[in-house]
């Protein structure tokens, strides 16, 4: 009977052939001198059919529940968020300098208005306004206070135009009522003059503030929702199989056995090792198996990729082992023989083994870095934990495979000295 090799998968994993078709994949690359055994636990797993039902949805600008047609009570207007100045632009560029950009435009250079309303008074009225706004004041595009003082510009010239519509733009606003010069023209009525002119500029800016506002609040809004609405099912799945391993551990656990039982009694105690390959949640299975006091696994070779166990014991140390400090790495039992540790440069779910444990004898795990292409990142909307089955099985086996045979072979060096130095 060929060796057996006990195959755990992870999180996320609800589909037995495809994970079963997998293994067989890995088979055929191992070739007949080893046997792998499928450990599916998927069944077992947390439940995140339906995870998005939870989240709040926006709809026409609104916040709400996510029953059709329903708003729910006290559903509210997405609001314009708190963000840092450097969230909206760089943040470098001064009120004041947004005021210049914005007077320059509104007055064409001086040749708009003449007289006592210049571009200084368009000037002016900005730098009041602009602290109160909401996004414009963090903005640094020049364009966009260009656009705005033409946009002040066209309100004044049509305010001019309806009071006095033969009059070139700009005659109401620099002369009074009976054509005197701007020159002539008094203190009360210079006044009079640039009232409607800092009103004018005082709307437009913050109408332009109110709608790029909620244009952003709205956009955030629905990438928020996009966002939240993309991750949380594979987040779900992830959170919710560790959630219900927690609770369901001796059952998950028990999976390995039943797989190893047509071995014979002893297959997995110390008389009889086996090795054992494992992704993800799997890895943490399989180390908790083998760590445990009662009935532990013992395994001749350990590949984990895309695992977490290191993660989980700084976070939540396993009561057989001591607690990891940093400098103070832990030893492991003689149960891990030897472990090599896979991880994706781009998965966040993946872990480094090596600084947090050491094996019995005093060497680290050893711990190999995948690189995916960007494009992958890409298509999987970057969800790398999935990557390791399809990338590096069926696109690109020699990394899983290679590392499968280098753990399961007789390596003498693996232990050696220098290996323990590296």
């Amino acid at each position: 009977m060929a060796e057996p090799i006990v195959v755990i998968h992870g999180v996320a994993n609800r589909d037995r052939a495809a994970f079963e078709e997998s293994v067989a994949y890995l088979q055929h690359e191992l070739g007949p001198a080893w046997q792998l055994l499928p450990v599916f636990w998927g069944d077992l797993g947390g439940q995140g059919t339906d995870i998005n039902d939870c989240l709040p949805v926006l709809r026409e600008g609104e916040w709400g529940v996510r029953a059709a047609g329903v708003r729910g009570a006290g559903a509210l207007p997405a609001p314009f968020p708190s963000l840092p100045a450097d969230a909206l632009g760089a943040g470098q560029t001064s009120n004041e300098t947004r005021a210049e950009l914005i007077a320059a435009a509104a007055t064409n250079g001086g040749a708009m208005v003449r007289g006592v309303v210049t571009d200084d008074h368009v000037k002016r009225a900005a730098e009041q306004e602009l602290p109160t706004t909401k996004v414009l004041q963090y903005l640094d595009d020049e364009a966009v206070f260009q656009d705005l003082g033409k946009a002040i510009r066209a309100a004044l010239e049509s305010a001019d135009a309806a009071v006095n519509p033969s009059a070139a733009p700009g005659d109401e606003l620099v002369r009074g009522a009976g054509g005197t010069a701007a020159s002539e023209i008094s203190d009360d009525q210079v006044r009079g003059l640039l009232d409607p002119l800092t009103k004018a500029a005082r709307n437009v800016i913050h109408a332009v503030d109110d709608i790029l506002g909620r244009t952003l609040g709205n956009r955030l809004g629905q990438l928020n929702q996009r966002l939240r609405g993309g991750v949380m099912p594979p987040l779900s799945a992830f959170f919710g199989d560790i959630i219900v391993y927690q609770r369901n551990r001796a059952r998950i656990q028990q999976r390995i056995w039943d797989a190893l039982a047509p071995y014979g009694a002893g297959c997995g105690t110390a008389a009889k090792p086996v090795h054992v390959v494992a992704h993800s949640l799997g890895g943490v299975i399989a180390f908790d198996a083998a760590v445990q006091r009662e009935q532990p696994l013992w395994m001749k070779s350990f590949t984990t990729f895309g695992s977490q166990s290191a993660f989980f014991h700084i976070v939540d140390p396993r009561e057989t082992l001591t607690t990891y400090r940093k400098d103070f790495p832990v030893t492991l039992p003689p149960t891990i023989a030897k472990w090599t540790n896979l991880w994706d440069t781009v998965d966040l779910l993946a872990f480094t083994a090596g600084t947090v444990f050491r094996l019995h004898d005093g060497s680290r795990p050893k711990d190999t870095p995948l690189r995916d292409l960007l494009s992958q990142i890409i298509d999987e909307k970057a969800w790398m934990h999935s990557v390791y089955w399809r990338e590096a099985v069926d696109a690109n086996p020699t990394a899983l495979v290679k590392a499968i045979k280098e753990s399961v072979a007789e390596d003498t060096h693996w232990n050696s000295p220098e290996a323990k130095s590296n």
